[in-house]
């Protein structure tokens, strides 16, 4: 059931063309993950994901939003951050490219 639910939710925000928001980090040089200048614990959740998507202004954050929500939902991982794999990229032609993500949970207490 819960399933079911997962999915209609999934539907929803797809036909509305609203992803979930996922916090984006980076890594600094000792590979830790930082978020607005401070590091930040995080767990990663499975493997390294890929996204294709057009290069066209800023569609990458949009396709790997789209592709985290995909994963949260269809496969039930509570993730809340991504980090893009910014050394990892293939660019297939001059208007689409697959980016490499790493899924991941993280604890950021916001004011």
């Amino acid at each position: 059931m819960a399933n079911l639910i997962n999915r209609l939710k999934l539907k929803v925000k797809k036909l509305r063309n609203k992803p979930d928001s996922f916090y984006f980090l980076e890594k600094d040089n000792n590979d830790d993950h930082i978020y607005e200048g401070k590091v930040v614990k995080t767990i990663p959740l499975g493997k390294e994901r890929e996204v294709t998507h057009l290069t066209l202004h800023d569609m990458m954050p949009h396709a790997v939003s789209c592709a985290m929500t995909d994963i949260k939902y269809l496969e039930n991982i509570q993730a809340n951050a991504v980090h893009v794999l910014n050394d990892k990229f293939k660019k297939i032609d001059k208007y689409n490219r697959i980016t490499f993500f790493q899924p991941l949970q993280v604890d950021i207490m916001t004011k």
